[in-house]
Order: structure tokens, then C-alpha cells, then sequence
């Protein structure tokens, strides 16, 4: 197999040209039941494959910082380098639904903590 690099290619100079259509659905606010489909047609005009890959492997950074990362912070050390598998972000969710929940909850006070639990409370029974 011929990687990128043994044929003079590289991610600083390779450049990305051409479009790409990526579909989704969104709601109108978080209380809405009602959502549109809707693709975007992103163009690359000389982007830097670099620049592509790094935006694309965002996800899988905040993933590691909101689960493993925190989790484990006292045993790194500033600027090591970590080894992790990518993950498609398809296979399971990108953050661990009771993380983010504690996460949320650490920056509020108690009293937004309560109303909080108050407002998923109605939620909850509808």
C-alpha cells in the first residue's frame, strides 16, 4: 500500500476541491415538535486537507475532554501525547448522556440546579 507521504503527498499540501452534500434535520428550538430535513452543499475551494481532517476530528477531541480526559486529568502531564482510536461518531453517542448532564450541573448553583430538575421533571411527564 502507497500512503500520501511516500508519493510526495502530504496534508500541508495537499489541497481539497469539489463539493460535498450533507444532510440533517433540526428543530426550532429544543421545545419543538416539528423539524425539516434539510442538506448543505459545502463547497472546497483549495482547503488544505490538513484543515478538512482537523475540523472533521473535532468531535472526537471533545468527546475524549468531556469523558476520558476529565475523568483521568491528574495522570497526564501538559503536552503528552495520547493515543486514541477513532470512533465513528454513528456507533454510539458522542458524549455520555449522564456526563453531560454532570457537567451541566457542576457550572450551575443549587438554585439553577433545582429548576433545573424541575423543568426535565415536566418534560418527563409531558
Amino acid at each position: 500500500m502507497v500512503t500520501p507521504n511516500e508519493r510526495g503527498m502530504t496534508m500541508e499540501n495537499t489541497k481539497v476541491n469539489g463539493t460535498w452534500n450533507i444532510s440533517g434535520s433540526m428543530k426550532a428550538d429544543g421545545e419543538s415538535t416539528e423539524s425539516k430535513k434539510f442538506t448543505l452543499k459545502v463547497k472546497f475551494d483549495n482547503v488544505p486537507l490538513e484543515q478538512v481532517v482537523q475540523k472533521a476530528l473535532e468531535p472526537t477531541k471533545i468527546q475524549w475532554v468531556n469523558n476520558v480526559g476529565r475523568k483521568n486529568y491528574e495522570t497526564y502531564k501538559d503536552n503528552q501525547m495520547i493515543d486514541v482510536d477513532f470512533k465513528s461518531p454513528g456507533r454510539r453517542p458522542e458524549i455520555d448522556p449522564e456526563v453531560a448532564v454532570a457537567t451541566k450541573l457542576a457550572t450551575m448553583t443549587p438554585e439553577e440546579q433545582q429548576e433545573y430538575f424541575k423543568g426535565l421533571l415536566a418534560k418527563a411527564k409531558g
